[in-house]
């Protein structure tokens, strides 16, 4: 089997353990209540230059219960033999004033960090991430198939490609939307509803 499905298969099967781990905690300190978290929607960016990948994510998620959560995340990153482990990598938790910054811990040998989320009581919390990759062939990949692991489709998915207009015959999945030119830098843009990622997000460029 190739390496590329091993590593689909094994972050998947991480996130369902996550989730198993997530639920025992939640019924251990909060026995009257279930885990009570939705992830229902997502913005990503993904902008590519010669050489390199900057990505941002835009994460949501819904606090069902009444009671503030710290909520455990395992975040993977794609990583191959043309796709190095990020570096700057920056968390934070958005608010209206502003950001708060999120401590995360490396775990490069299995190609994530993990980190826990503050989540308000009955309302809505978002976070970001942003990183950067070294990129070694004319391809980048953002890994969304994770969210099989929460086992909802996503209410809505928004996916940008951010490309210089040197790049020719640029290829994007999810397939855009909208296509258009913002200093001098091809977008390619995609939003989805109720959706359930069969594959990762990607680019490739010639």
């Amino acid at each position: 089997m190739p390496m590329k499905y091993l590593r689909g298969i094994l972050i998947v099967f991480i996130g369902l353990n996550w989730i198993a781990r997530a639920q025992e905690a939640a019924d251990r300190d909060f026995p009257s209540q279930s885990f009570g978290v939705e992830f229902f929607k997502e913005e990503i960016i993904l902008e590519v230059d010669d050489g390199q990948a900057c990505i941002t994510g835009v994460y949501y998620f819904r606090n069902n219960t009444d009671r503030e959560l710290q909520m455990p995340v395992v975040f993977p990153f794609y990583v191959d033999s043309l796709c190095a482990y990020p570096d700057q990598i920056e968390a934070a938790v958005i608010t209206e004033e502003g950001k708060t910054g999120l401590s995360y811990a490396r775990l490069a040998e299995r190609d994530m960090i993990s980190l826990r989320i503050p989540i308000k009581a009955g309302g809505i919390t978002s976070w970001r991430l942003t990183y950067q990759q070294e990129l070694g062939a004319n391809r980048a990949v953002y890994i969304i198939t994770t969210t099989a692991a929460w086992k909802k489709p996503l209410e809505e998915a928004t996916y940008y490609f951010i490309a210089p207009d040197s790049f020719s015959n640029i290829q994007t999945w999810p397939l855009p939307d909208t296509i258009y030119i913002e200093d001098g830098r091809h977008v390619f843009k995609s939003v989805r509803y109720d959706f359930m990622p069969q594959r990762d997000m990607e680019i490739t460029w010639e």
